[in-house]
């Protein structure tokens, strides 16, 4: 099955949060695209449909939020201390700003 798009809601700056949803024969996602959070989650078995994360109805409700319910990327995303990061033995180096004694990673200077 193809994702399917629609219109969730919008910030307060006038920027479109979209809902996505993702689905197969037995399971289906919606994730938004704020803070890529789970709105949705639901899986069947034979006839019955299950709904195993409850999200909120609406984008004031996600906005209003201080646990931020759903959200996959959590409140310490795109924090990499040093400016750099270690897989498989082999080290990363991304665009730092300073921050205090540390450094964090911020988006690429390119854009």
């Amino acid at each position: 099955m193809e994702p399917e798009k629609s219109q969730f809601g919008h910030l307060a700056d006038g920027r479109e949060v979209e809902a996505w949803r993702l689905a197969s024969e037995r399971l289906s996602a919606t994730i938004l695209t704020y803070g890529a959070r789970i709105a949705a989650l639901e899986f069947t078995f034979g006839k019955q449909t299950r709904t195993v994360v409850l999200g909120f109805p609406s984008m004031a409700e996600y906005i209003a939020d201080r646990a931020a319910m759903g959200a996959i990327c959590g409140r310490y995303a795109n924090r990499i201390s040093g400016g750099k990061f270690t897989l498989d033995d082999q080290t990363f180096p991304v665009s730092a700003v300073a921050s205090g004694a540390r450094a964090r990673w911020r988006a690429p200077r390119s854009g």
